[in-house]
C-alpha cells in the first residue's frame, strides 16, 4: 500500500474530521486537502463515496466559521445526489440545516451586538 492508496486517503479524511472536532481547524484543513487529493485520484469525483470528502470539507469550513463556504459545498453535494436513497443524503441534509441555523444565529447575534450601547 503506497501513500496514494485510497485507504491512506480515507485515514487522512478521518484524521481531518478528528482535528476539526478537536478545534484544530488549520491542521484539519491541511489533512482534508491531502485526503481530497488522494481520494480524487484513486476514485474520482463521480464516485458516490467522494461525497464523503465533500462533506468533510464542509465540516472543516464550518469549524473555521466559514459558513458560506460550508453551505456552498453542502448545497453542491446535495445537488449531486441523483437518487433519494443515497446513503449519505440524510446526514448531509442534517449538516446543511446545522450550517443554516448557525449562520442565522451568527446574524442575530451580530444584529443584537450592533444595537447595544458601547
Amino acid at each position: 500500500m503506497g501513500a496514494d492508496h485510497y485507504l491512506v486517503g480515507t485515514a487522512s479524511l478521518n484524521f481531518a474530521l478528528s482535528l476539526a472536532l478537536a478545534g484544530k481547524a488549520d491542521e484539519a484543513d491541511r489533512a482534508v486537502a491531502r485526503a481530497t487529493k488522494i481520494l480524487e485520484a484513486s476514485m474520482g469525483k463521480d464516485h458516490p463515496d467522494f461525497d464523503q470528502v465533500c462533506e468533510a470539507e464542509a465540516v472543516v469550513l464550518f469549524r473555521k466559521t466559514d459558513l458560506n463556504g460550508a453551505a456552498a459545498i453542502l448545497t453542491a453535494t446535495l445537488a449531486r445526489f441523483a437518487r433519494p436513497d443515497h446513503p449519505l443524503l440524510a446526514r448531509v441534509r442534517v449538516r446543511a440545516r446545522l450550517v443554516d441555523a448557525r449562520a442565522e444565529a451568527t446574524t442575530v447575534k451580530a444584529r443584537a451586538t450592533a444595537r447595544m450601547p458601547p
